[in-house]
């Protein structure tokens, strides 16, 4: 027996095949679990290096895009955006908007309701009386008394409504509705009424608008972004279009300090 495995031993060919076959059970054995993780972790870099080549590539033309945009011209079409739908409710400049209509229209404002949806949830509306004195500079809203009304259930507001009583003829009235797409707001009238004054040409009208706001678009540099020919077409004849506008203080009742 042992001269038998001394002569195996001393056969080289048979060992060298043992070997061979030896260390192909091993690597087919422990092959997967030596290669894989390695092999796993090479194909993750790979696909990660692809995304961040895509993200370079739009990020390289998005600059490009911007480089090639009129700086000057950018910013009046983003002052244009931001006075059409602001993304905070502007109720003060809504109603100095609306004072400045009645001017040019020449009718009497009767009053202003501004209904705004609060943080919390709930709708709170503020009605201002005026005298009514037609086309008069004196005619400035007055705020005379704030009621609450009923909480809605809306959890942020994209809107908010304004209500407005005037007195004029039926052409002065029309003037007013007119000169609404001269305004840097948007505007939506949701329902007009008429009603006949006694002993009288003028119309009594009430109109009800809601002014839509916007909402800050969060975008990554690498977001694909385009401003076409027809974009900046339509930014231009807005520009010339929308002429109206006012910007009411930010201290209505004067400021802090009279003495400085």
């Amino acid at each position: 027996m042992k001269k038998s495995i001394a002569n195996l031993l001393k056969n080289t060919q048979l060992l060298t095949v043992l070997s061979i076959i030896i260390s192909i059970f091993l690597l087919i054995l422990l092959g997967p679990s030596l290669l894989f993780p390695k092999f796993s972790a090479w194909r993750d870099k790979t696909a990660k290096n692809d995304q961040e080549g895509s993200r370079l590539t739009a990020i390289t033309e998005n600059v490009t895009l911007l480089q090639q945009i009129d700086t000057q011209n950018l910013q009046l079409y983003s002052d244009l955006v931001r006075k059409l739908l602001p993304a905070q409710a502007d109720e003060l400049r809504v109603v100095a908007l609306i004072d400045e209509l009645v001017k040019r229209s020449g009718v009497s404002l009767e009053s202003v309701k501004v209904i705004s949806k609060t943080a919390s949830s709930t709708t709170a509306a503020t009605t201002a009386q005026v005298a009514p004195t037609a086309g008069s500079p004196e005619a400035a809203p007055k705020t005379t008394s704030g009621t609450t009304a009923a909480p809605t259930q809306a959890a942020t507001a994209s809107a908010f409504n304004v209500s407005v009583t005037f007195k004029g003829t039926f052409a002065e009235s029309l003037q007013l509705i007119d000169l609404l797409s001269s305004t840097k707001r948007t505007m939506s009238i949701e329902k007009i009424s008429f009603t006949r004054e006694q002993n009288s040409n003028d119309l009594g009208v009430n109109v009800e608008f809601s002014l839509p706001l916007g909402k800050e678009a969060a975008v990554s540099p690498e977001t694909k972004v385009e401003f076409s020919a027809a974009d900046t077409q339509a930014l231009k004849e807005l520009l010339a279009k929308l002429t109206i506008d006012v910007s009411p203080t930010a201290l209505p009742t004067g400021r802090s300090n009279p003495f400085n």
